[in-house]
């Protein structure tokens, strides 16, 4: 697996892997209280994602990017799941809820995802 791409603070990291037929892309935002602690502020979702993606295309240079949104959602999507379900506590009704999504749109994402 070559590596393309890796951008690291002490609180996000964009990583991406280019295999013979697929990309891995990683977004991670790590402990998030603390990175808001250090900026006395609290950082967005969408400002976080907005600073690496911006590092990511910093990284790569002149390499070209491609399907980054379906990577981005193939990262995000099963972290908010989880996220949910687990302040939810398992509660696929309220999980629901939160989401905006019908519970049987929850269910086969979770699934899909393989967080049932």
């Amino acid at each position: 697996m070559k590596k393309l791409a890796k951008t690291t603070s002490s609180d996000i990291q964009f990583t991406s892997q280019k295999s013979q037929d697929s990309t891995i892309v990683e977004l991670t935002l790590k402990n998030e209280n603390k990175l808001a602690e250090e900026a006395n502020q609290r950082i967005s979702i969408k400002d976080a994602v907005t600073q690496c993606v911006k590092r990511y295309f910093n990284d790569l240079g002149e390499q070209d990017a491609s399907d980054l949104y379906q990577m981005v959602l193939n990262e995000v999507e099963p972290a908010l799941l989880k996220s949910v379900m687990e302040h939810t506590k398992g509660n696929q009704s309220r999980s629901s809820e939160i989401l905006g999504l019908n519970r049987g749109t929850l269910r086969k994402k979770l699934k899909q995802h393989r967080l049932d």
